[in-house]
């Protein structure tokens, strides 16, 4: 898998204005999806995959859930992707890349709400059809960060 590092941008600010989704008609939804990046190479169909995901009670259960689901759909995934920029000069690893032809998905997983770290990882990534935080245990809909 070919990792291009862009320069990051300022991480909250990406935040805020990403877009949250949840399944419909959940009243404590089992993940919440931070959108902050889709371009029209992504298909709905992954959008909704990630929405099916269960509520999970640790983080191996959803890497291992997300990356089901996304092999039943096609994609080629790979986990704990290195990548030689996070935005602080560090190293740091993308939970999930996953690949199916054109269409590129990169994927933290995070518990309650989306870290700072986890939304400058993406963001330092170059382009794919989707930059998303998972939530696994959302709090509220809103777009809180913790570091």
């Amino acid at each position: 898998m070919d990792i291009r590092v862009t320069k990051a941008q300022a991480p909250e600010e990406v935040l805020d204005r990403a877009q949250v989704l949840v399944p419909q008609d959940e009243y404590e939804p089992p993940v919440s999806i931070h959108v902050l990046e889709r371009t029209q190479a992504c298909d709905p169909r992954t959008i909704a995959c990630l929405l099916s995901l269960p509520r999970c009670p640790d983080a191996r259960s959803l890497h291992d859930y997300a990356e089901v689901a996304l092999k039943a759909e096609g994609f080629k995934v790979k986990r704990e992707v290195l990548v030689p920029q996070r935005g602080d000069g560090r190293r740091g690893r993308i939970d999930i890349v996953a690949e199916r032809g054109a269409e590129t998905v990169a994927l933290e997983l995070d518990r309650r709400q989306p870290r700072l770290k986890s939304v400058r990882k993406l963001m330092c990534l170059g382009s794919c059809s989707l930059k998303a935080v998972v939530v696994r245990d959302p709090v509220g809909t809103g777009t809180r960060w913790s570091k």
